[in-house]
């Protein structure tokens, strides 16, 4: 596994290229970190286009696949709806957090549009939430759709079945206290 930790005015420690496997074992049931965050990184949404409904020229927009926790470590502010729900995570629905530039582009209108469907990459996706755009800057935080990682195929499956650990999950942990790193550390160098 590839690892690197960083002590950060956020106290955040990032662990790279862990299997679903891993989440559910090692960090989705950490009760000494404030939140866990992973966001899977998979080819299928490496270049991806939304179509507007009015049939202009489809958008290019940067997709994040992610989970709860990251709407818990990074303070979007929210304009309508909400952010990812664990029933969002369990059924694999197809729901989508957008920004409210992609909203205002593709609907003319920052808010009510909830509840409205976005076509990407000729899928249909459900919109639950409206933030405010992160910066282009904010490698970590910065999309335009955020999507639960469950809707990826193989979501669950590592990369290489003989190791069951190894995946395409980067994994972000908020720390309750930033003197918590050194047992954070520990604890995973166990594994």
């Amino acid at each position: 596994y590839k690892t690197r930790f960083s002590d950060t005015i956020n106290h955040n420690v990032n662990q790279y290229v862990f299997s679903h496997q891993a989440l559910q074992e090692w960090f989705y049931p950490r009760e000494d970190v404030e939140a866990v965050s992973a966001e899977r990184n998979m080819w299928r949404f490496s270049r991806n286009y939304v179509y507007p409904i009015n049939g202009s020229k489809p958008v290019e927009v940067k997709v994040k696949l992610t989970d709860t926790g990251f709407f818990r470590i990074y303070p979007f502010r929210f304009l309508e709806g909400k952010p990812l729900q664990e029933s969002d995570m369990q059924s694999g629905l197809q729901v989508a957090v957008i920004t409210d530039d992609l909203a205002r582009r593709l609907f003319g209108q920052e808010t009510g549009v909830v509840g409205q469907t976005i076509d990407l990459n000729n899928e249909e996706f459900r919109i639950v939430g409206v933030v405010k755009a992160a910066s282009v800057l904010t490698k970590q935080t910065f999309a335009h759709i955020y999507l639960p990682y469950t809707v990826s195929p193989g979501y669950d499956k590592p990369s290489d079945p003989r190791i069951p650990y190894y995946g395409s999950y980067n994994v972000t942990i908020l720390l309750k206290d930033a003197g918590d790193i050194e047992n954070v550390r520990r604890q995973l160098a166990e594994h």
